[in-house]
């Protein structure tokens, strides 16, 4: 197998030696006109980085909340979830009555709409209505998300609450990375790309809601940290009014692990 990368990378080099012989260096000055480009993002991953003006308080509130279940309610991690570590609360967040809780339930609700009018804005959403789950993370320290995605559902986001500072010999601790799932394949120039980035991470910070394809493969460092790392997570997916009926009750997490 060696042997034979050897041997085409051997041919694709001395092809590509006679195919740019007659290249320039630069852009010719010469030559007929191209016009105007218009750039079309076919295949784009739309990821939103929202910043939620005045977090501290409703952090604060969601700390204690979050504390008050966790002496009441048991761990519900289970095998399909992706968390390894800490504590994982049942996916209910939509329908707690706890005052931040359900602050933080409208702040996903409206994230996602906003969302969704950004990347549809011709598209008259007041025919459809939104299914939503979202949940409670706890990573202690070295805790971590395996890599997944939640396929069944439209839109994924986290919210930060709190985010311990990373350890100077592991500064991507507790960080998000998002994994493109396409195969190699553009041959890479020898300069950087950004549309050939394989992976993409994110360093949050409290107050951060980030939201993006919920058919992304993504995962998260271990806390590196000395304290633990609280996020909520959501989903959403948008289903067709129907005449005289409500919108359908949300459901439970649809999370895909993959190894």
């Amino acid at each position: 197998m060696t042997a034979l990368r050897a041997n085409v990378k051997g041919v694709a080099g001395r092809k590509l030696a006679r195919h740019d012989a007659g290249m320039a260096d630069r852009p010719p000055s010469d030559g007929p006109a191209l016009g105007k480009a218009r750039l079309e993002p076919i295949f784009s991953t739309p990821i939103f980085r929202f910043d939620v003006p005045d977090h501290a308080a409703l952090d604060a509130r969601l700390i204690e909340e979050i504390a008050a279940r966790r002496r009441a309610e048991t761990n519900a991690v289970t095998a399909r979830s992706s968390h390894r570590g800490g504590w994982h609360s049942a996916y209910d967040l939509f329908g707690r009555t706890e005052p931040a809780h359900r602050a933080l339930a409208a702040l996903f609700r409206k994230a996602f709409w906003t969302a969704t009018r950004e990347v549809t804005p011709q598209d008259d959403l007041a025919a459809v209505s939104m299914q939503a789950n979202g949940w409670i993370n706890v990573n202690a320290p070295g805790a971590f998300n395996r890599p997944h995605d939640h396929g069944e559902w439209f839109w994924s986001a986290v919210y930060y609450i709190s985010c311990p500072a990373a350890a100077p010999d592991d500064p991507d601790g507790g960080s998000i990375e998002f994994v493109d799932g396409r195969g190699e394949g553009a041959r890479r120039p020898p300069f950087p790309v950004p549309f050939l980035r394989r992976r993409y991470s994110i360093r949050p910070s409290a107050g951060d809601l980030i939201l993006f394809p919920a058919n992304l493969l993504h995962w998260v460092y271990p806390n590196s940290g000395d304290g633990d790392r609280v996020s909520a997570a959501a989903n959403a997916r948008f289903v067709a009014k129907k005449a005289g009926a409500g919108a359908a009750a949300p459901t439970a997490s649809a999370t895909r692990l993959r190894s």
